[in-house]
């Protein structure tokens, strides 16, 4: 009985190797590589969404508070501008995190 040898090489040096490679063949692997890029990416960016989204949402606001102090400060927007964002953003973040809850009447 006569074992098949077993290769080492990775998928495209085995195509590159092969005398009888044809170009649909080598444009396979490529695209089984470059969707198997894509997935790993999509899982990665999934994964970071789910683990930062909430910390980062947080962050986010704290930066649009800095920036519209700048703002103020550096005299771009007034006083009365700065207050009235600030309270927009406060009555839009309490709103977000505290929906009530829906009645049974419903």
């Amino acid at each position: 009985m006569s074992h098949p040898e077993f290769s080492m090489f990775t998928p495209m040096e085995t195509l590159a190797q092969s005398a009888r490679s044809s170009p649909s063949q080598i444009f396979f692997v490529v695209g089984l590589l470059i969707g198997a890029a894509v997935v790993l990416g999509l899982v990665i960016l999934l994964v970071r969404r789910k683990m930062l989204g909430r910390e980062s949402a947080g962050a986010e606001q704290a930066g649009l508070m800095d920036q519209l102090r700048h703002l103020r400060d550096s005299g771009e927007i007034t006083p009365e501008e700065f207050d009235a964002a600030r309270k927009s953003m406060v009555a839009r973040m309490t709103r977000d995190t505290h929906k009530p809850p829906k009645s049974s009447s419903e």
